[in-house]
């Protein structure tokens, strides 16, 4: 092809977003009609095109399946300052998907499996779902929310990252949730029985099973997500509370006495409770339930 012309049906590749063809000439304003191989079709001035200095929004140029799209929000505010949106969602394409030149972000073999929804993989539908949500925190003075996929995941599915699946929570609650579901670790055998601990800290008492410590340390573990979840309530969704005031709601009702589920209960309806009537931790074993 003459490098100062382009014609109907020419095929030229662009510097960066792929293969493009001209579909249209507009001589006399110096333009061009072009659709790149994803079907994004734009007017644009003859002598890009034939540069390839040209973009399409829809060419997958993030870790190889993430694109910007075409809306609203933009990627960056100035060259080395991108928008609080475009880091989110950049980083949570990096812990999935390797880039072109195999990199990722240290520390991520946990996410193998992990997938991004296809919707998410637009930049734009991504920062339309993030935007509000950030601006909730911000108002609030809290910074860097993490973008969390675990608290609303239904166990046994897919771990994918989604409009259903993800929420934004406080720092302190991310890492509150990580490996809270593991109540093997922090359970220690003495001769007069079992006794366990919890975010450092060990919850008095000795306990005759291993199935009464776990419960015990699951009735801990509620009452501090209880406590995270009132705490934080002003930011984070109805949802996303609802799940922290039940985490082990089913585990409590099975092994727990009603004096301990009623004490949960009435912590997630934010309704006070005499807290003399419950007994202290160490006499959890006197009033299990077998």
């Amino acid at each position: 092809m003459n490098r100062n012309e382009i014609k109907v049906g020419d095929r030229v590749s662009s510097k960066s977003y792929g293969v493009f063809t001209c579909i249209e000439e507009k001589k006399k304003t110096g333009h061009c009609v072009i659709r790149f191989d994803t079907g994004y079709t734009n007017e644009v001035l003859t002598s890009d095109a034939i540069k390839g200095k040209v973009k399409d929004p829809l060419y997958p140029s993030v870790s190889g399946v993430g694109f910007i799209g075409s809306g609203e929000y933009i990627s960056h505010l100035s060259l080395n300052k991108p928008t609080s949106e475009y880091t989110a969602w950049l980083n949570m394409l990096k812990r999935c998907y390797y880039a072109s030149d195999g990199n990722r972000l240290k520390g991520c073999r946990s996410y193998d499996n992990v997938l991004v929804c296809e919707q998410w993989l637009n930049f734009q539908e991504f920062a339309a779902w993030y935007s509000p949500r950030r601006e909730v925190f911000d108002k609030h003075g809290i910074i860097r929310p993490a973008l969390d996929k675990d608290i609303l995941m239904v166990s046994g599915k897919q771990k994918v990252y989604s409009a259903d699946t993800c929420c934004l929570v406080p720092v302190e609650i991310n890492c509150a949730v990580i490996g809270i579901e593991n109540n093997q670790t922090g359970i220690l055998k003495q001769n007069a029985g079992y006794y366990t601990r919890f975010r450092g800290k060990r919850i008095p008492g000795v306990f005759e099973t291993i199935e009464e410590t776990i419960a015990v340390r699951k009735a801990v573990k509620q009452d501090y997500l209880i406590s995270l979840a009132t705490k934080y309530q002003e930011v984070i969704e109805p949802r996303v509370y609802d799940k922290l005031c039940s985490w082990f709601e089913v585990d409590l009702k099975s092994h727990l006495p009603n004096v301990y589920l009623e004490h949960h209960l009435l912590q997630c309806l934010k309704v006070e409770s005499t807290t003399d009537s419950l007994p202290p931790l160490h006499k959890y074993k006197q009033v299990f339930v077998h």
